[in-house]
This record gives C-alpha cells, sequence and structure tokens, in this order.
C-alpha cells in the first residue's frame, strides 16, 4: 500500500495541470479494531514523569535557542 501511494504521489507531480491539484488515494485506515487510536499520545501515572521531563527539557532548549545561546544535549533522564 505505501508503495502504491508513493507512486500515486509521483504521477501527480507529473500529471498536475494546476497548483492545489488533489487526488483521493483509493485506500483508508481500518477504523474496526485499530489498535493503535486509543493508545496514541496517552498521558498516564505510568509515563506521566518521563513525558514531563522531555517536555522541561524541550522548552528549555527552545528558549536557548531563542536567547541565542546553544543548549547542551538533551540530558539522559529526560530521554530515557
Amino acid at each position: 500500500m505505501q508503495l502504491e501511494i508513493v507512486r500515486q504521489a509521483l504521477r501527480l507531480f507529473e500529471d498536475a495541470s494546476a497548483p492545489r491539484t488533489t487526488v483521493t488515494a483509493p485506500f483508508s485506515w481500518m477504523e474496526d479494531g485499530a489498535l493503535w487510536r486509543p493508545r496514541y499520545g496517552r498521558v498516564d501515572p505510568s509515563n506521566l514523569d518521563r513525558l514531563r521531563a522531555i517536555g522541561d527539557e524541550r522548552r528549555r532548549q527552545q528558549a536557548a535557542k531563542k536567547d541565542g545561546r546553544r543548549a547542551p544535549a538533551i540530558s539522559e533522564h529526560a530521554a530515557g
């Protein structure tokens, strides 16, 4: 399926006659039984501290970048 989507995208580059040309792919996500949806992006007690540390580190690095100084690499605690 992924290969066919890429092929369709490349054909669109060749065949599009105007900007914003849209083609609908003949594929759809499986809605019934999709196990990933309820778990995607879930924050619960088991990962709250780790996700909070990652977010704090990201905000610290963004603030450092905005101030024009280079932020050190993400700490092992935040990444792990």
